[in-house]
């Protein structure tokens, strides 16, 4: 997740795809980044999007490690 908007392909989480909680500003999803991270690193709870905006990253990752570009 990022603040910048000038990336290709970011994708907008509209204030309508946050179930519970948010963030302060306009915020994109990088669909081309996979992090993994240690239960240590997680400062505080984010919140929790809506399936269907968590789908289309994901779908959007799955097609850049396939090298493709739909």
């Amino acid at each position: 997740m990022t603040t910048k908007d000038w990336y290709d392909r970011l994708v907008p989480i509209p204030e309508r795809a946050w179930i519970n909680g948010g963030t302060p500003e306009p915020s994109n999803l990088v669909p081309w980044t996979v992090h993994t991270l240690d239960e240590a690193d997680i400062e505080f709870w984010q919140g929790t999007l809506e399936a269907s905006l968590v789908d289309q990253v994901t779908s959007t990752l799955t097609s850049y490690l396939a090298g493709r570009s739909d």
